[in-house]
């Protein structure tokens, strides 16, 4: 399969943030997202996987901090509550798998 970057359609957006679609695929979504600001601590009903691809922020999840920086990968099981902070001047960006609903 080959996705294009111009095929991406915006699937979040609280005004400050703002999250992408990439590619659907069987298990996984493949979503970009783009945090200037704080996306507050949120739950989702599904596996979450986030690669920093730029910048640094404050990951928080479940009331535990954790700097996330450029390169690093983190998991999340569904239905735990986090949440972002970007640390920089500069955009942090993630992406993220997520898995679907089966």
């Amino acid at each position: 399969m080959h996705f294009k970057t111009e095929s991406k359609k915006e699937i979040f957006n609280d005004g400050i943030n703002t999250g992408y679609e990439l590619a659907e695929l069987n298990k996984y979504t493949i979503v970009e997202l783009e945090i200037p600001g704080r996306l507050e601590p949120h739950e989702v009903p599904f596996e979450m996987i986030f690669y920093v691809i730029e910048g640094s922020g404050t990951y928080t999840i479940k009331d535990k901090e954790i700097i996330a920086d450029k390169g690093d990968v983190l998991t999340v099981e569904p239905g735990s509550k986090r949440g972002w902070e970007n640390n920089k001047s500069t955009t942090l960006r993630l992406l993220a798998l997520r898995g679907n609903k089966t």
